[in-house]
């Protein structure tokens, strides 16, 4: 078995960058370039989806989302169970802090660089974690595969 390093390790700047999202649209414009299919460019599901709605809300608007994420936030938590809603809520709580310090610090070209590079990190922590998974359950030719795609 492979031992991946737990992804907390290597993915402490998602928060920066999805900070870098919601607050500065050249960021949220940039990320919505290379924006793929859900569930999103990140590793953990919070980051998608809130990430998500910052480049929703710029392809829509041409602007950051800033603040207005949580309104999205209220809209999106209308009928999800409360241990949903509590996970997404926290996760908000705790980037909240990183606005008001990097609201004018915010350095467009420097967040981009390290976006691509938690993107590319974990584009490549999800192959090679479903890689392991496909060569502990025997499944080599498929193993195989997604490593030479």
């Amino acid at each position: 078995m492979v031992k991946l390093r737990d992804y907390t390790e290597i993915g402490g700047n998602e928060s920066e960058v999805l900070t870098a999202i919601i607050l500065s649209a050249t960021v949220a414009g940039r990320a919505s370039t290379v924006w793929g299919e859900p569930p999103g460019p990140f590793i953990t599901e919070p980051c998608n989806r809130v990430g998500w709605w910052g480049v929703d809300h710029y392809r829509k608007y041409g602007k950051a989302i800033g603040r207005g994420v949580q309104s999205r936030f209220r809209s999106w938590a209308e009928g999800k169970k409360e241990t949903e809603i509590a996970s997404i809520e926290k996760f908000l709580v705790s980037l909240s802090s990183n606005y008001a310090s990097k609201k004018e610090d915010l350095n467009p070209e420097y967040l981009t660089d390290l976006a691509s590079k938690v993107f590319r990190q974990a584009k490549l922590y999800k192959l090679l974690k479903e890689a392991d998974e496909d060569f502990q359950a025997g499944r080599l030719e498929e193993a195989e595969a997604r490593v030479t795609r």
